[in-house]
């Protein structure tokens, strides 16, 4: 039998904290939320549901809420997700960051949040607890980023997260890809001054020159950039398109995400889940934690828990020759 302390108890524990019911959150709107509330319990869904993510990081690393002291949520917007975290993680000191002033404002005022105003390449200095942050949500900004900024702010990221610190974050997958297929623009394809720096759409490529081939059999205008995005996802795992403000649109397959991740030395990979996030983005969750640190996976609960017998009959002695 195990004790309280046992590796297979603190992984029930875990258990039962991801099973949970959300907490109440703070129901407070800023009349300046840019993210679609009219459909209210919607809205809170999306805050619980990333706190499910967080659950879901905390269970397969072993670590207990409790080990949350900094976290951090970028970008916070006016608190959508934020109000989530404030009310599963009360102990926990929180930092708003955002290129939204107001909303950081919001967050600040409302969640007792540290204001982090962000810029367009934001430094480690601007975050008063660099190196100390436990967790990091980032929520729908890889999303909108081109390849190249990938890396910085993965490593933007790791600089500030504390040893065995946890980062999550979202990022468009194979299903919205298959929704751009099959016609849904996300609001992008009758953008005229759309550009793409690896091509253009068929209405501004210069004349003469030619289409990408294959294009998908869709209900999109011939002349719509969608198409671009989705031949250059089809063709490298990675498609962009950017509306002239380097805030654009992206896609990415998960293969593709997993490599950029080990571009970063020091990140290993917790899950990736296929519309984890609001049956419709991508999650992954990444612990800081280099390969050259010492292993200690022979006390993980998981480890403990599938190699007892009791829970595992199948791993044990032998059985015996008859």
């Amino acid at each position: 039998m195990n004790d309280d302390t046992s590796p297979s108890a603190n992984f029930a524990e875990l258990a039962r904290h991801f099973s949970a019911l959300a907490p109440h959150v703070n129901d407070h709107i800023s009349p300046q939320e840019v993210m679609p509330c009219t459909h209210q319990p919607h809205y809170f869904c999306v805050g619980e549901g990333a706190v499910r993510l967080l659950r879901l990081a905390l269970l397969v690393s072993a670590k207990p809420p409790s080990d949350l002291h900094h976290i951090i949520d970028m970008p916070c917007g006016h608190g959508r997700v934020m109000r989530a975290i404030a009310a599963e993680f009360p102990h926990a000191h929180l930092t708003a960051c955002d290129l939204l002033r107001d909303g950081v404002d919001f967050c600040a005022a409302t969640f007792h949040a540290t204001p982090v105003y962000s810029e367009v390449n934001p430094k480690v200095q601007l975050f008063p607890d660099a190196g100390r942050y436990d967790l990091i949500f980032v929520g729908s900004l890889f999303t909108h980023l081109d390849a190249p900024r990938w890396p910085e702010f993965l490593k933007l990221f790791h600089d500030l997260l504390a040893p065995e610190g946890l980062l999550v974050f979202t990022t468009h997958g194979p299903f919205v890809a298959y929704r751009m297929s099959v016609g849904n623009d996300y609001g992008y394809g009758q953008h005229t001054a759309l550009t793409q720096h690896r091509g253009l759409s068929p209405k501004l490529r210069p004349a003469g020159d030619t289409p990408p081939p294959q294009r998908p059999a869709t209900t999109l205008p011939p002349e719509s950039p969608i198409h671009d995005i989705l031949h250059e996802y089809a063709e490298s795992g990675f498609g962009y398109l950017d509306d002239g403000t380097g805030y654009g649109i992206s896609l990415c397959r998960p293969s593709w995400v997993l490599g950029q991740v080990e571009s970063i030395p020091g990140f290993r990979v917790l899950y990736h889940l296929e519309r984890g996030w609001d049956n419709h983005q991508d999650a992954v969750a990444l612990v800081k934690r280099p390969f050259t640190t010492p292993d200690t996976i022979g006390d993980h609960p998981f480890r403990s828990y599938i190699t007892n017998e009791k829970h595992h009959p199948c791993v044990g002695p032998a059985p015996s020759p008859k």
